[in-house]
């Protein structure tokens, strides 16, 4: 709930600071992020902010900063990851519900930390990766200058430390306030 008033807030401090309109026009910026939580064993928290600009119409280039936690209470072991992965995104017509084509790629890094059974030792150990993933989504805009964005992507890690690679799809939801230049 804290964080559904902060991000209210935030927006109604953006709008009031900057004229706001929901388009992609070129000079405008991109504020938001998505992320999600698991409550289960494993403990799961995802949170991805991103920040953009517009360098033509319907076209942002801009970054996220990936960070997540992993926690498993019965096994004493935990992976907490941070990146730096740069995007592309291309939006599609000039209406309420906008698809968009996505792209980026980045390197991230995990840090391990586990119990050896029966030694009380803990093994710490990191390992970097880079990924790169290639999507497609849509924003529906719930004011003309906050919109609400789904998307689906095909993301392949390519491990640093070992010469192995995975391949997934993800789905994520997300948010995004659009800042638009002021045109005089």
């Amino acid at each position: 709930m804290k964080m559904l008033f902060a991000a209210l807030l935030l927006g109604w401090a953006l709008q009031a600071a900057f004229p706001l309109q929901a388009q992609t026009a070129k000079g405008g910026w991109l504020l938001g992020g998505s992320g999600s939580v698991r409550f289960t064993d494993p403990f799961y928290l995802d949170i991805n902010p991103l920040a953009g600009h517009f360098l033509a119409d319907n076209l942002v280039v801009g970054t996220q900063v990936p960070f997540n936690i992993t926690t498993q209470r019965y096994s004493s072991s935990s992976l907490t990851t941070i990146g730096l992965t740069p995007f592309v995104r291309y939006y599609f017509l000039s209406t309420k519900l906008r698809p968009f084509l996505k792209t980026d790629i980045g390197y991230l890094r995990t840090l391990y930390r586990y119990e050896v059974a029966n030694v009380r030792e803990q093994v710490r150990y990191s390992e970097g990766y880079f990924n790169v993933s290639m999507g497609l989504g849509a924003v529906y805009f719930i004011t003309p200058a906050v919109g609400l964005q789904a998307a689906l992507d095909y993301r392949i890690n390519r491990f640093a430390n070992a010469y192995s690679s995975d391949h997934h799809l993800l789905f994520s939801i997300g948010f995004g306030i659009y800042l638009s230049k002021n045109e005089k």
